[in-house]
């Protein structure tokens, strides 16, 4: 079973975290932490969430983070949720087991 999934709310937290690094030029690690627990969630059934995860461990390493840097790492990211967004809707394996166990019970509740 094929699911629609979208992109649009990573892109939309990219561009409001964008926007926010053109007034800093320092981020603290608690902040680019919550940011990308944010996108970690919009990109969850996406391979791009690997690019994500290294980020991560750098925020319990590190207590800050350049807004250049910040800057790159969102130009990647976005980079490649591009060429999700032109590939179209994501496979997401069980789903489909799940709605015939769905139809499965409500065969045997009639």
């Amino acid at each position: 079973m094929t699911e629609r999934t979208t992109t649009g709310p990573a892109l939309e937290r990219i561009h409001v975290w964008r926007t926010r690094l053109t007034e800093q030029t320092v981020v603290s690690a608690s902040e680019v932490q919550d940011r990308l627990f944010d996108l970690y969630g919009d990109l969850q059934p996406f391979p791009q969430l690997e690019l994500i995860k290294p980020w991560l461990s750098l925020t319990i390493q590190r207590e800050m983070f350049s807004a250049g840097e910040l800057e790159a790492f969102l130009d990647e990211l976005h980079h490649e949720i591009d060429d999700v967004d032109v590939a179209g809707p994501v496979e997401r394996p069980g789903n489909a087991e799940r709605a015939d166990d769905v139809r499965e019970i409500d065969a045997g509740s009639a």
